[in-house]
């Protein structure tokens, strides 16, 4: 489906010097980004696949979604179609550096203190033992060494987990504060990739702060117009429908030990999918949960999905 999306940014950039500034740009982009998303899974090692099979996934899927009229989207459309499916989960992403400088931050103190006083939070009794001046209290924790480290490595994702796609869209903005020297081109109007910002944020916010934050069109490349608000809620049920078994690397777990509870839960709720069928006019998805965490795990999904195709319906004429 990739591939059917850019066939039609490159038939509608064809013949028009400024749309060609879109493809030109994704040609980049996408290298950089396939490469950067293959590292996501060394800091999420107990979540499920995040690389760029994610992000084919989104594209697959809301190429279903509509149905055979992907060929009437602008070049536009396309392109921040095709951005913001590689670029929303690059806020899962963090260098050595931003590590450091979260573990020490006030901000990740009251996460952690939050954590702590959490009666259901899997990693509370760890987090009890939070001692802002002493960095070394992870160690003080745990059983042995090992256990101590992979305690504090899921407290540091869960955080990083929370706040992705805000960091995406810093990422989207300014790709070199991930280190991606993608050479962008000066011709594209900044206030597209603000706008491409926006979308990837938008993946995991309230629906209302997405009609707040995105207008329903906007003027794109050359003569075109775009959907930033359309382009966005595509891209939320693209990821939403990533619900196949499959997503979940035996051998990285294997690497990095035992895994959260929650994740157990994550696994079951993707294995009980037995029923999966999306298009323009419906999607259809039936499950048999083979654990009482799969079925809690299942009902809150599809309670979601439900709520974000009634908004989409209400809002959307």
């Amino acid at each position: 489906m990739l591939e059917a999306f850019y066939a039609n940014l490159e038939a509608k950039s064809a013949n028009d010097t400024e749309l060609k500034l879109l493809r030109a740009q994704w040609d980049f982009d996408k290298q950089l980004l396939e490469n950067a998303l293959q590292h996501v899974g060394s800091l999420f090692n107990h979540f499920s696949r995040h690389d760029s099979s994610h992000s084919r996934k989104i594209l697959v899927n809301i190429g279903k979604l509509l149905g055979g009229k992907l060929n009437e989207l602008s070049a536009t459309d396309t392109w921040l179609i095709l951005e913001g499916a590689f670029l929303h989960d690059t806020g899962m992403l963090a260098s050595y550096d931003d590590l450091q400088e979260i573990a020490t931050s006030s901000e990740f103190a009251v996460y952690v203190r939050g954590v702590a006083r959490s009666s259901t939070h899997e990693l509370r009794a760890f987090a009890a033992g939070f001692d802002e001046k002493d960095p070394m209290w992870p160690f003080r924790q745990g059983d042995n060494p090992l256990a101590a480290v992979n305690l504090w490595h899921q407290l540091l994702v869960g955080w990083l987990r929370s706040r992705h796609a805000a960091r995406a869209q810093r990422v989207a903005e300014s790709p070199e504060t991930l280190g991606i020297t993608s050479p962008h081109n000066e011709l594209l109007p900044s206030r597209l990739r603000r706008c491409l910002g926006i979308i990837c944020r938008a993946h995991t916010v309230p629906f209302e702060e997405l009609l707040e934050n995105l207008p329903q069109h906007a003027d794109g490349m050359s003569d075109e117009t775009c959907h930033p608000r359309f382009v966005a809620c595509l891209l939320r049920l693209g990821d939403a429908l990533d619900m196949d078994s499959g997503r979940f690397c035996p051998v990285m777990q294997k690497l990095y030990g035992p895994a959260p509870r929650s994740k157990a839960a994550h696994e079951d709720k993707h294995a009980s999918i037995i029923h999966l069928h999306s298009s323009a006019q419906s999607i259809e998805v039936e499950a048999e949960c083979a654990t009482d965490d799969g079925y809690v795990a299942a009902s809150d999904w599809f309670e979601m999905l439900e709520k974000e195709v009634g908004n989409q319906f209400r809002h959307w004429a």
